[in-house]
């Protein structure tokens, strides 16, 4: 199964504003081993912690969203995937 780190949005040179109600960034509650599960082949991890943000799912069935790190709270993002 691949398994691909996803880019901290600082890395990418992109500033949030956590206040912006146009933006969306998922954030997790205690507990949570991540944001979605799936049946399918693709599992994205933090680039920089390494924690599962999603696991086993179709890649392409989800993207152009932020995540704050379940492990370490670093900005995230998942692109879209374009085959």
């Amino acid at each position: 199964m691949p398994t691909y780190a996803l880019t901290p949005i600082e890395d990418l040179g992109i500033e949030i504003d956590r206040n912006d109600p146009e933006i969306a960034i998922l954030v997790g509650k205690p507990g949570m081993e991540s944001f979605f599960e799936g049946g399918g082949e693709t599992t994205y991890v933090c680039a920089d912690c390494g924690t599962t943000i999603a696991a086993n799912v179709e890649r392409g069935a989800i993207g152009n969203m932020g995540f704050e790190c379940l492990g370490c709270g670093t900005l995230l993002y998942l692109p879209v995937y374009d085959d």
